[in-house]
Formats: C-alpha cells, sequence, structure tokens
C-alpha cells in the first residue's frame, strides 16, 4: 500500500515538475518557441497557455499583425484553445472573449488563416459564449465579401459559421447568394447552410414557397428536401404552406402545369413521410382541388391514387365522406357507360376500406351490384369485410 503511495505520489510530483518546465520554457521562449509548446500542452496546461497568449495576442496584435511568427503563434493558439479555457469564466468574461474574437478578426483583415481559425473557433464554441453580435457582425461581413480564388476557403469558413450561429437576415443573405453566377460553385455550401438556419428563419421560409415565383419556389424545395439535417417539422409545415400554394399557382401560371405538379406530389410525399395530420384541412382543399386537376387530365391515374391513398395518413377523420361522394360519381359513371379508370376507383374502395368506417358501407355495398371489372369488385368485398362496426 505504501509502494502504490510513493508510486502515485511521484507520478504527480513528475506531472507538476513537467508542468513547470513547460511553463517556464513558454515564458522564456521566443515566438516560435511559444508556438512549439502550445503544440505540445494537454490538460490544464492548456487552459493555463491559452489565458497567457490570449492575453499576449490582445495586447500585441495591432502592433504585430503583419509579422508572420505573431500570425503563425496567434493561429496556433486560437485552434489550441479548448473549451475548458472558456467554461472557467464568468458571463462578463465570455461576452468579453467572444469581443475578443470579433475584434481580432477585424485586425487580421488580411489574413484569411487567422479569421479561419476564429470561425471554426466560434463554431466550436457557439454554445458557450454569446455569439449574437458576431452573427451581426459577420452578416456585414458577408454583405460586402470580395470573393477571389484565393479567399474561397474563407467564404465556406464564414457561410459554416453563419450557418451554426445566423439569424433570419443570414437566411436572407445566404439566399440571395444562392444560384448567382459568382457564388454557384458554392451552392452546396450555401444551401447546407440555408438548412441550418431554417428554424430561425420559417417567416423568410414561407416567404419564398408563397412568392408566385415558381422556378424559385422549386429551387429552394430541391435545397430543402436533399438535405438531410433539417428537422422534419420545419419540412412538413413548408411542404404544407407550398401543397396549398400550388393549388393558386395553376391557375396563375397555367404554362408551368408539369413543373407545378412535381411540386405538388413533392409536397405530399413530404407530409405523408412524416404523417403529418396537422394539415388535415390543407389536404382535404389539395383533395378537391386534385379532383378537378384529374378530371382536366393535369393529373394521371398513379398521381391521383397517390392523393387519395395520401388521405389514409394525413385527414383520416375527415377523409370519409369525400371519399364517399367521389365513389358516387364513379357508380354514377358506370351505370350510365361512362368510362372510369379501374385503378382509380380501387384506390378509391381501398382507402374507404382501411379508414374502415362503416358509413362507407351502402357505397360500397353499391359497387358489388354494378359492372365493374372483377378485380373492382373484389376490392369492394374486401373493404365491406374490413369495416369497423
Amino acid at each position: 500500500m505504501k509502494r502504490c503511495f510513493l508510486c502515485i505520489s511521484l507520478i504527480i510530483l513528475s506531472v507538476n515538475l513537467y508542468s513547470q518546465e513547460l511553463q517556464k520554457k513558454y515564458l522564456k521562449g521566443s515566438l516560435t518557441e511559444k508556438t512549439q509548446v502550445i503544440k505540445e500542452a494537454s490538460g490544464t496546461d492548456s487552459v493555463w497557455l491559452s489565458d497567457k497568449s490570449m492575453t499576449f495576442i490582445k495586447e500585441n496584435a495591432e502592433l504585430l499583425y503583419n509579422d508572420r511568427d505573431f500570425e503563425n503563434f496567434t493561429i496556433t493558439t486560437i485552434y489550441s484553445l479548448p473549451k475548458e479555457y472558456i467554461n472557467t469564466k464568468s458571463e462578463r468574461d465570455k461576452k468579453a472573449a467572444a469581443g475578443t474574437f470579433m475584434n481580432l478578426y477585424k485586425i487580421y483583415d488580411n489574413s484569411p488563416n487567422v479569421q479561419i481559425a476564429i470561425l471554426t473557433k466560434i463554431e466550436q464554441f457557439r454554445e458557450i459564449i454569446p455569439t449574437d453580435e458576431f452573427a451581426v457582425f459577420l452578416n456585414e461581413e458577408l454583405s460586402s465579401f470580395n470573393l477571389t480564388n484565393s479567399r474561397k476557403t474563407l467564404f465556406k469558413s464564414l457561410v459554416s459559421a453563419l450557418g451554426s450561429i445566423g439569424n433570419n437576415h443570414s437566411f436572407k443573405l445566404l439566399y440571395n447568394l444562392y444560384d448567382t453566377d459568382s457564388y454557384r460553385e458554392l451552392n452546396d455550401e450555401i444551401s447546407a447552410s440555408l438548412v441550418e438556419l431554417i428554424p430561425v428563419s420559417m417567416d423568410e421560409a414561407i416567404s419564398i414557397v408563397k412568392s408566385k415565383d415558381i422556378n424559385k419556389i422549386n429551387s429552394f424545395f430541391k435545397i430543402i428536401t436533399k438535405n438531410n439535417n433539417i428537422q422534419q417539422k420545419f419540412l412538413s409545415e413548408i411542404a404544407e404552406n407550398l401543397l396549398n400554394e400550388t393549388i393558386l399557382l395553376l391557375s396563375s401560371s397555367p404554362d408551368k402545369k408539369e413543373l407545378i405538379v412535381n411540386l405538388q406530389m413533392n409536397s405530399l410525399s413530404v407530409l405523408t413521410s412524416s404523417k403529418w395530420t396537422r394539415a388535415s384541412n390543407s389536404m382535404l382543399n389539395f383533395f378537391a382541388a386534385a379532383k378537378n386537376e384529374y378530371k382536366q387530365g393535369i393529373l394521371n391515374d398513379d398521381q391521383f391514387s397517390t392523393v387519395i391513398e395520401a388521405l389514409i395518413i394525413i385527414a383520416p377523420l375527415e377523409a370519409v365522406n369525400p371519399l364517399i361522394d367521389l365513389l358516387g360519381e364513379y357508380n354514377n359513371d358506370v351505370e350510365n357507360n361512362r368510362k372510369v379508370s379501374t385503378n382509380v376507383v380501387i384506390a378509391v374502395i381501398n382507402t374507404l376500406g382501411a379508414l374502415g368506417d362503416k358509413t362507407a358501407f351502402d357505397i360500397l355495398l353499391s359497387v358489388t351490384y354494378l359492372s365493374y371489372p372483377e378485380k373492382v369488385l373484389s376490392a369492394a368485398q374486401t373493404a365491406l369485410a374490413g369495416l369497423k362496426w
């Protein structure tokens, strides 16, 4: 036991001695030597060195920012800052730390490497230091950003940081850059940050959906649906608004029918995937519109069948009566020797069967007395057997 205690004591002593030597080496060293010490440090030494180094940088940056060794020292210090360096500070000092980052970013306006290091660290510290003021500052930076080949990496870091700490104004700025000639090759980075900002920019997102600009709407919906990081509730709310808008867009932009139908089906797919029953009223309105679209040949059999089947998921309580009415129309057509789509009729019957409401009994029973194809009659019998009494 004594031997074990002695071993532990020796280890602690050895660690303390090493730490002291590291601190002496740092204090006595040149900028190059200080930089190397920072690279070697870990644990509590990192916190101590971070504090000393950041103080040194704050005091001398305006004088030495053009010095290569000082720049390397600054970059190494910022990248090596541990979260413990911030966590040990008061709320007031955390705010001051954010201000220091912002001030250094301004001082090093000709050093993308330092600015990238700051942006990277701001992302890492976003949950432990206040970032609202920094986000406002970065919005200004983005507004006046001069994109050149040598500054593309800095732009990517700026966009990434805004995705993490930005606000609704950041969303507007980024959206205005998306797909423009100068920034098109950076669309992936911009779109990723746009998606990250959706939770704080829903009003802005909905305004795009309601813009009446179909190409703009389509482009935006592609951005958010191809990114797996968007939260389902936000995507579903946007899809619901889009579904409502497409009904109006068909009448105002008849030359864009195919694109609008694609938007309808894609937004419907989002709502069914997320089982977004909050959209029940929107779904019923769309179902009524889809009936007319189908009659006009805008929707094909498969598309209209998909709309019908979506009622099971999105509007299960409200869908029974509209479907009974629709099946009644088809029964009347068959009685009068008018052609109806077998696939669509089966979709209606199967949906009524899945809903299981006994009020559909009479209309389903009447199907069995009409001259439908055998598979329609079989579907009706199955649906009747599945009704809940």
